[in-house]
């Protein structure tokens, strides 16, 4: 059983894979997958770090060979969350064939949708201690003290460089790019649903849990 989590940064689909590995769900990501693969000196990870070395993108095909063998490992009670994958339409295609042959069905295909301006201000508002690593949020999550962290006390602080205005803007051209031909390719799936993103965290787990008949659980 697969559940697909679909949507462009910054919509919460990290939080909520949070929440669904509490009931019971595994989270699938490709690339935990492609750097364990690396890690293990396999052929096809000594491929794709040369690749990658090289400046090359990992093929889909490389992609699905890992997914394959990742699926062949799970039992039938097994329940995996697929997080941000598949992007584009080809990976689509290729995970419909690589699930059907190991007998997963999908359960629900989550899209997760807000407004530009609202995914902006949540990705563009977040910056770090440059001393203890701890993740702050101008709007959602403020240090308790202007300037000070509430961890360590450091009192300098970075921005990641895809963190900023004209970063993310592209970043989310990029995504409506390559995923709108996904969303259409799994609008018309019985499991397809529309996730108001812009709700707080909360209640987005809740409308999930009661998508997959949860409700009882966990709340």
């Amino acid at each position: 059983m697969a559940i697909i989590f679909l949507g462009p940064p910054g919509c919460g689909k990290g939080t909520q894979s949070k929440e669904l590995q509490a009931l019971g769900y595994t989270p699938i990501s490709t690339g935990d997958l492609v750097r364990a693969e690396i890690a293990k000196g396999t052929p096809l990870g000594n491929d794709i770090k040369d690749k990658v070395n090289a400046g090359f993108l990992i093929s889909d095909e490389m992609i699905s060979e890992l997914l394959e063998a990742h699926l062949s490992t799970l039992e039938e009670k097994d329940k995996i969350l697929l997080d941000g994958y598949p992007r584009t339409l080809a990976q689509a295609e290729l995970l419909e064939s690589l699930l059907q042959k190991h007998g997963v069905s999908i359960e629900k295909i989550f899209d997760f949708q807000a407004p530009d301006d609202v995914l902006i201000v949540r990705l563009t508002g977040r910056f770090t201690c440059a001393s203890c690593g701890a993740v702050y949020h101008k709007v959602f999550r403020p240090t308790k003290e202007d300037g000070k962290c509430d961890a360590c006390g450091g009192e300098s602080f970075t921005v990641r460089k895809d963190d900023t205005p004209d970063v993310v803007g592209n970043r989310l051209r990029l995504y409506y790019d390559e995923t709108a031909p996904v969303t259409q390719f799994y609008q018309p799936q019985q499991g397809y649903v529309v996730v108001d993103a812009t709700l707080s965290p909360e209640d987005v787990a809740i409308f999930i849990r009661e998508q997959l008949g949860e409700s009882d659980r966990n709340g």
